[in-house]
């Protein structure tokens, strides 16, 4: 049996940070990941300016290793199908690739034994200590493998009727020239809403690359949305030549929102941070910030509690996500909101969309540029 002060499982945004800043402070950390790096991650790959500032990263130092496109604009297409471009004055976000920065954020650790292709097969919680795969045994395990993390089915109290998103992702790397031809808007992500408004679409050409992909709350109409989109996006000539350039097949993930159906995200031994948490802001989906700063919470919660892991001593943890995002919603404002007719959601966020004042201080100010 091998003995540490923390285990993490998974590797991504929250678990990568979460180690790198416990292993900086003298614990010994193991972090499991079921796969080797670097690997493909299904996301759209944007992050805002607070993620670089929470790693520690300056825009220039992540140039150096990856792909960083800066954008200060986006493009929101209103109901005529009209894309409507919305301008701001400083950066707003940056595309990355996922597996470029989630590389990036494993190479920042330090002192933390990196176990690679390890998936969890058993984890069991006794007095003051948690085992995993008979084999690692820790005082406290971070939990962040993930919307399906193994820790997050066990510990989190995930309810049967959890709400949630399913998205699918492509992915090609094309080429700059190619992606000129395309879109007089390269480097500019476009968020198209589904009819029914039930989530969105995007296109988003980042340097060499193009990203393409839908998210929804409404798992069964998944494909029809994305078959949607995709004709769309061919009928404004805005993909590429199937035969020369094919793009990846799409893949899929599914993630939850922040402040509905919330999880468990601590017990006796135990945190969940990242998508494993279920921390996705609730309009826009990203979870890139929310995982960076779960992972810090984490950390600094373990460090806090001195090697007292009860449910008493890590309950800072909680109330520091919710003083940043805010706390889940009241189940009985939830129900009263199902009773709302349901024509009504679609022509409210119609009009979101169509207006120019609120294409800026809604759409873009609230829900995608939020940080």
């Amino acid at each position: 049996m091998e003995l540490f002060d923390v285990i993490v499982v998974g590797a991504g945004p929250a678990g990568a940070t979460a180690a790198r800043t416990l292993g900086a402070r003298g614990l010994s950390v193991l972090v499991m990941e079921r796969y080797s790096f670097p690997r493909s991650k299904p996301c759209a790959g944007w992050i805002s300016p607070w993620v670089l500032e929470l790693i520690g990263v300056t825009p220039d130092q992540y140039a150096n290793r990856g792909t960083l496109v800066s954008f200060s604009s986006l493009i929101v297409w209103d109901g005529r199908n009209v894309g409507r471009e919305v301008k701001f004055d400083q950066i707003k976000g940056y595309g990355i690739i996922r597996s470029e920065f989630d590389a990036s954020l494993v190479s920042l650790m330090k002192n933390v034994r990196f176990a690679e292709d390890s998936p969890v097969r058993d984890i069991t919680r006794h007095t003051g200590t948690v085992t995993i795969n008979g084999r690692y045994r820790a005082p406290v395990v971070i939990g962040a493998g993930g919307h399906n993390c193994p820790v997050a089915r066990k510990f989190g109290r995930i309810r049967p009727d959890e709400r949630y998103v399913t998205a699918v992702v492509s992915e090609t790397r094309l080429g700059r020239d190619v992606i000129n031809s395309l879109t007089p808007h390269p480097d500019i992500p476009q968020v198209i809403f589904h009819d029914d408004f039930t989530g969105y679409g995007w296109y988003f050409p980042k340097g060499d690359y193009l990203n393409i992909g839908v998210g929804t709350t409404s798992a069964e109409r998944l494909t029809s949305h994305r078959d949607a989109l995709m004709l769309r996006l061919k009928k404004g000539g805005m993909l590429p030549d199937r035969k020369r350039y094919p793009l990846n097949a799409f893949t899929g993930h599914a993630y939850k929102l922040m402040r509905i159906s919330p999880r468990r995200l601590c017990s006796g031994g135990i945190l969940l941070a990242g998508d494993a948490a279920g921390i996705a802001y609730n309009m826009s989906g990203e979870g890139i910030g929310p995982a960076v700063f779960s992972g810090l919470c984490a950390a600094e919660t373990i460090l806090a509690a001195n090697g007292d892991y009860s449910p008493r001593s890590l309950t800072d943890y909680p109330r520091l996500l919710y003083a940043r995002f805010g706390a889940p919603y009241p189940e009985k404002l939830i129900s009263a909101l199902s009773l709302i007719p349901g024509f009504l959601s679609p022509l409210v966020r119609l009009s979101a969309v169509t207006s120019r004042t609120t294409r800026r201080h809604l759409v873009a100010r609230r829900w995608f540029f939020r940080d």
